[in-house]
């Protein structure tokens, strides 16, 4: 599931996303602009997602070991609308 995991948000594409790297479920998002990973840790809580910002531009993803597809899907999906709605 890391490995679908990885993938999948290596095509959540987004201009102000600088970077997504991970491994297994272990996975963060770099932003360009200062503050982004504050911002969209407080944001992706309104779309049902849990995240934990690190530094000014990043934040860090780890789903449960035990996650579904659904489920992660349903994650994915968080992280595009979170996106979305900090870089309107």
């Amino acid at each position: 599931m890391g490995k679908y995991f990885l993938e999948s948000m290596k095509h959540v594409h987004h201009p102000e996303i600088k970077e997504v790297r991970g491994q297994g479920l272990f996975c963060s998002i770099e932003f360009h602009k200062p503050g982004s990973g504050k911002l969209f840790a407080k944001e992706s809580l309104k779309h049902g997602l849990a995240t934990k910002d690190t530094k000014d531009t990043i934040v860090r993803l780890a789903p449960p070991l035990i996650i579904k597809k659904e489920q992660m899907n349903q994650a994915i999906d968080a992280i595009r609308k979170t996106t979305d709605a900090i870089f309107k």
